[in-house]
């Protein structure tokens, strides 16, 4: 599976996130869990399963200047294999 991220930050508070977890070949995605700083933002059981996700998250936790955020997202395809996706960053000043 392939992931693809945005991240900014929200106007106001937290960070705007987007992403997108699309199959390979001739997989299908039966699940995405994402979490955030240890926070579980979603998890969503695809059924049936597809073969493209995409979500936005609006205003997701915090930020401020400096911090460090990491972001984990695991896809599971129809026979419970993971596939995970990570993206890293500080927030600037």
């Amino acid at each position: 599976m392939k992931f693809e991220f945005k991240q900014d930050r929200a106007a106001g508070i937290g960070h705007r996130i987007v992403l997108k977890v699309i199959r390979e070949g001739t997989e299908q995605i039966s699940s995405v869990r994402t979490v955030l700083d240890d926070s579980e933002l979603a998890s969503d059981d695809l059924n049936p399963p597809i073969t493209h996700y995409e979500r936005i998250f609006n205003q997701a936790g915090t930020g401020g200047p400096g911090m460090h955020h990491h972001l984990h997202v695991t896809a599971l395809d129809i026979n419970g294999d993971p596939q995970i996706g990570t993206l890293l960053w500080n927030d600037t000043l």
